[in-house]
This record gives structure tokens, sequence and C-alpha cells, in this order.
């Protein structure tokens, strides 16, 4: 069976799961969690030569699964220390073919995964049911901003079309008044700048945005809301685990219980929870308890039902820069755009006048001025005139709730 065949059948089967008991849930969570962990203990390095899941096993080789709350939570610093580790040496051969990718680094030095075809085809048929909540028209065009190398251009990619993410906001809606999508996955900041611009002949026929990647602040969806009339849908999703929420029909994300095991640890009236994912279908590189370094709180009112609900996720802000000719745009700056220039550890951007913009960087050993040179060479190219100043600091702020402050940030009175 092809890859689209897999996904409607899969997106099948959630339409059934999502009005489950949660028992049921639980139930077919262990059974996909089982598998992972039997998977990795034998076949990834990191759990099988560490012994890391072994006291999830009874003597007679049954999973405790009171124990699970004892495993180690698996950090992104201490991810990425591993890499090689954490890449299974055997993989059964309904996961393949694999896709390499990598994180945006934007909160720690990039970390490089390995994606199965059941994660795609997860991720792709949770998408599917997300706008099927909201919108039951026929699906015609699709748009994808993405990050991509800037002498790739647009190209479509699993049935979608790729507008790269580093274009001046001009070329981004000519490319997608020649695509007319019915729907389209950007950020909520790249939307927003695209208002400045006349959009009409872009979103003739757009009736849905996803929006990814970032907080969605009240303001922005009003105004948004607003000035498009079309369905906006939030999306929750990580690099390296895929989907992990969507937003339902009456507000909250829902959690996409088919996809990962979604923890919140430590949630009080006071303070978000620490986000803890173990992501069922990624047997190429298991992350089994992993914390990506977000916050959220979680709603109630949906804590007993199939899908859980998520109120606000923490700590994934971006904001748009203004270049000196006035332009809005989103900075595409991610990790994977200057990791192969130099080391690091953390990195973050920040506009500080109408002509000026600094780089932070964390670095273990002093950058050479080869490198300075080279990574000022790459990220002028995306900073639309912007004066850039690289400083090499021992370490970045922490920001909301305790998070590395925001990578993209402009600062306030810059009109």
């Amino acid at each position: 069976m092809n890859e689209a065949a897999l996904t409607q059948q899969f997106f099948r089967n959630i339409l059934r799961s999502e009005t489950s008991t949660r028992q049921k849930i639980i139930d077919h969570q262990r059974r996909l969690l089982e598998r992972l962990i039997r998977h990795a203990r034998q076949h990834v390095p990191f759990y099988r030569d560490s012994g890391r899941l072994d006291l999830l096993f009874r003597p007679d080789g049954a999973i405790d699964w009171s124990r699970w709350g004892d495993l180690p939570i698996l950090t992104r610093r201490e991810a990425k220390d591993n890499e090689k580790a954490l890449g299974a040496d055997w993989l059964p051969p309904e996961m393949l073919p694999l896709d390499e990718d990598m994180t945006s680094g934007s909160t720690g030095v990039p970390f490089r995964f390995q994606r199965t075809k059941l994660s795609r085809i997860a991720s792709s048929a949770l998408l599917g049911r997300a706008i099927d909540w909201h919108d039951k028209g026929a699906i015609g065009a699709v748009a994808a901003v993405r990050s991509v190398p800037a002498d790739l251009g647009n190209q479509v990619t699993t049935g979608a079309i790729t507008i790269p993410l580093h274009l001046p906001a001009r070329d981004q809606l000519a490319l997608l008044e020649r695509v007319a999508p019915t729907h389209l996955v950007t950020y909520p900041n790249q939307l927003l700048a695209w208002l400045d611009f006349d959009t009409g002949q872009a979103f003739r026929n757009l009736r849905v945005a996803v929006l990814t990647g970032e907080v969605i602040h009240s303001e922005t969806r009003t105004r948004l809301a607003r000035q498009l009339g079309i369905t906006l849908i939030e999306a929750y999703a990580t690099s390296e685990v895929g989907a992990i929420a969507f937003e339902g029909k009456e507000g909250s994300l829902l959690v996409c219980e088919e996809n990962i095991l979604f923890e919140c640890l430590e949630e009080t009236a006071e303070r978000p929870g620490h986000v803890v994912l173990t992501p069922f279908y990624n047997h190429a590189t298991p992350l089994i308890r992993y914390a990506p370094g977000d916050f959220a709180v979680m709603d109630p009112l949906l804590a007993d039902k199939a899908l859980r609900g998520i109120k606000r996720v923490v700590g994934r802000e971006r904001n748009l820069f203004r270049a000196p000719n006035g332009d809005l745009f989103y900075p595409s700056v991610a990790a994977k755009l200057f990791v192969a220039i130099l080391d690091h550890r953390e990195w973050q951007l920040v506009q500080t006048t109408r002509h000026d913009a600094v780089f932070r960087v964390v670095c273990p050993t002093p950058p050479s001025s080869a490198q300075l040179k080279a990574l000022r060479d790459a990220l002028g190219e995306l900073l639309h005139g912007l004066k850039l100043t690289i400083a090499v600091v021992p370490e970045i702020e922490p920001g909301t709730a305790g998070k590395p402050a925001e990578s993209i940030i402009r600062s306030p009175g810059i009109n």
C-alpha cells in the first residue's frame, strides 16, 4: 500500500478513536509504547547500552507501567549529545523510507534526527482530521511556508507547494497568486506580514490557514480573522516529534493522542507544566520521555476525554522585523542555515533599531574571524538590509517560563 493510501487508512482510524473512551485510548497507547520500548531496548544503542529502560521490565519480561514516571526525562541537550547513539541499527520495513532533518536550534544546538514513513503518515492524517473538524469542503491546492535553502526555490513536496520562508513578502505572494491555494500552512506572523500588501489574488480561493510554529496572540488572531475572513486553525508541533495538538471546534488544542504520549509535569495554578513527549512511530530516532523545552496549561474540562485539551502553550514566540524601507518580514533564521559554519549552543537574533540587528550566540570555543565572516554573510542575506552585529556571549538570558529567551525578537518601539 502506498503512502497516500496508508494516510487515508490512518485518517479513517483516527476518526473513530477520537470518540473512544479515555481507557481505550490509554490501552492503545500502551500497545504502541510497548512496541517502541522493546525496539529501542534492542536496537538503539543509547537505550540498549545504558539500561535506561530496564526498570520498566518485570522479571517475566512484562512491562510494569507503574514505573513509567520513574524513567529519566530526555532533554534536548542530552539528545544532542547522544545524537548518533539515538539512531536505530535496524528498523521494521514498514518504517522505511526515512527522512533526514534537524531542529531549528533556537533553544540550543540543533538536533539531527531521522523520521520514519509511519511518523510522516501519522502527522499528515492528523492534520487532515484537524482541517475536517473546521472545514468540510474539498481540498484543492495546498501551500506550506517552509525554511529551505535559498538556492532551492519553490517546489512541490508531498502534495503541497513550498513557499520559501526567506523570500520577501511580495515574492511569496506572487507564488501564492499562481497557486491560488484553498489551504495554507504558515506561521502566524508570516500571515500577518502579508496583510501589508494586497492579498486579494493570492488568497482568492483560500478558506483555511493552519498556523504553526508560534503562540498566536489574541490581537493577532482577531486581526487575521477580521481582514481575511477565513478559518484559522492553531497547530502545535515540533520538527523532531511531528503533530502534537490541533485546535478543536471549541478552541482548546486537542492532543494528538494517536501520535504521541503527552505529559504535562508539575503544573500548578501559578505556573504552566513542563511538556514531555514520547512519539509512537519514530522508531528511527526514539525519543522516550523527551522534553523539547515547552510549557503548557491543560484544559481540566477535557482531562477525561479521548483527546485531552491544552488551553495554551507557553514559550513558542517570534515576532516580525521591520526592514529599513518599512516592510515587515519574518526572519527565516534557523540553525540548519549556519550549523556547518561554527559550533554553538544557543542563539538569539534581536532587531534593536530600524536599521540594526544583533545576533547573540553561545559557543564552546571562540569562533575564528573567518567563521564570523561566513556567519555574517549567511545571515546578512536574510535581514532585508538591516546592519548586523555578531556578539559571542557566555549565555542567553532566560525568557518565558524559564526557557531560553525567544530566538527572534523585535525590540519594542521600532515602528
